[in-house]
């Protein structure tokens, strides 16, 4: 949440100074509602991990918000994912 006020506040800035720019209406309920959705399955990792690996249990919620989070844009339709993914499968083929 704090990412997102910080941005609000230097969006405004950058504004005020060159003009205006910004985040598509569409685009940015895309990413909420992607970013919602991978917190939910965030949660649901944390609620079955067991309780006694606290390491074991952060990596598994920290890897279940991101695959959520990059699958569902992808599947959105964000062109910036595709070029991440593109970067990562090109990595992978050279080796």
């Amino acid at each position: 949440m704090a990412g997102w006020v910080e941005f609000a506040l230097l969006r405004r800035a950058v504004n005020g100074r060159i003009g205006h720019t910004g985040i598509p209406p569409r685009r940015l309920l895309t990413l909420w509602l992607s970013a919602a959705l991978a917190a939910a399955a965030a949660w649901a990792v944390r609620l079955i991990a067991p309780v006694d690996r606290p390491l074991l249990i952060g990596g598994a919620v920290i890897a279940a918000y991101g695959a959520v989070y990059v699958a569902s844009t992808a599947i959105a339709g964000v062109e910036e994912v595709d070029d991440l993914l593109g970067k990562v499968r090109r990595r992978f083929k050279r080796r």
